[in-house]
């Protein structure tokens, strides 16, 4: 591949809707600081997780908690009495764990990948003390946006941290926030890859083309808009892609009267309880249908083709489900496949995308 076609964006985090709370903020119902550490069950997980476990004792004014598959892993004979193995936890329960502790942990020391668990104690305003392995891969700067440690010396830097003035861990949490929206949130890590895409002549310039058809106007700035069902709806496709659609509607309560497929030999059998049908058999009610298949261009015209108006087609992209009308436009009846398909993505050359 040649050079000039990659480019190296770092792995992000969705920093939007995290409980992020300065440390003077952190209410505390006895004079111990709480300490966090979550990790899985890799090796050098697990050693940095008995390392934690071999200095509490000479902490007693730290609470430790060690959260994540890595407690299964990890030495639990004689665990000091301040530290707490508490395994995997839900979201719910670790949300309420980054809220409500005081300081994280990362003495890593071996493995690979930047650690995002680094990334998810910043969005949620918690200093971290860390060896700089652990920080690959991160702009950090030692004091500014975090503490960087070497195992050696972790006991010794936790017994600092805690007595440096708030006003100074307030300043490390802030600053290790403004680092992960600046490098490391999603948003920007996409900003990359589009201004990559424009610079090099990836992208196409609509702008001044003159008029268009409906089905010209869709765009590579085109941004899918999430739209939930509000009349009884179908799932078109009864494979992978519907599955994973009717999951992730069920996570907030919305679910399909049935399945619509086009292979005879499903009719009749279930998906997590929910029937598959014919697409023909739903013509007469009072309906929604979500395309989620890849070919979702060609189960448009079917369903155009037998009758169903464009307004009740929804079309699940990149795992938001939007309305076919958002992108085609609502004066359309009939859709070219090969045009839209030139219009979207031109696989031989890569010049065209919908980036969102």
């Amino acid at each position: 591949m040649p050079e000039e076609k990659i480019i190296n964006i770092s792995a992000g985090y969705e920093t939007d809707n995290k409980n992020f709370t300065l440390p003077s903020e952190r209410q505390k119902k006895d004079r111990k600081y709480n300490a966090i550490y979550i990790s899985n069950a890799a090796l050098p997980a697990v050693n940095a997780a008995n390392e934690i476990a071999s200095i509490a004792s000479g902490l007693p004014n730290i609470n430790f908690v060690i959260a994540g598959a890595v407690g299964a892993a990890m030495n639990l004979d004689n665990l000091p009495k301040n530290v707490d193995v508490v395994g995997q936890v839900s979201n719910h329960k670790k949300d309420i764990l980054l809220q409500t502790s005081d300081f994280a942990l990362n003495p890593i020391a071996g493995g690979s990948g930047l650690n995002i668990k680094m990334l998810e104690y910043f969005a949620y305003g918690l200093p971290v003390i860390t060896t700089e392995f652990g920080a690959r891969g991160i702009d950090v700067i030692n004091g500014t946006n975090c503490i960087l440690t070497s195992i050696d010396n972790l006991k010794a830097s936790l017994a600092k941290f805690c007595t440096l003035d708030i006003a100074i861990k307030d300043n490390i949490a802030i600053n290790a926030r403004n680092l992960l929206r600046e490098k490391y949130s999603w948003h920007n890590c996409a900003l990359k890859v589009i201004e990559y895409a424009r610079s090099s002549g990836l992208l196409i310039d609509d702008s001044g083309v003159g008029e268009k058809s409906n089905i010209e106007t869709i765009q590579c700035s085109y941004a899918p808009q999430q739209y939930f069902p509000v009349k009884p709806f179908y799932i078109r496709g009864a494979g992978i892609m519907g599955t994973n659609c009717l999951l992730q509607l069920g996570c907030i309560g919305l679910c399909p009267v049935a399945f619509l497929d086009e292979d005879s030999q499903k009719y009749g059998t279930f998906i997590n309880d929910i029937e598959i049908i014919p697409s023909e058999n739903c013509l007469m009610n009072d309906y929604e249908i979500i395309l989620a298949l890849k070919n979702w261009i060609e189960a448009a015209k079917h369903l155009l083709t037998i009758g169903v108006n464009i307004n009740r087609i929804l079309v699940n992209v990149y795992g938001y489900v939007t309305k076919l009308t958002d992108i085609v436009g609502s004066e359309s009846c009939y859709i070219d496949t090969e045009k839209i398909k030139s219009l979207l993505f031109d696989k031989q050359t890569a010049k065209k995308f919908i980036c969102h």
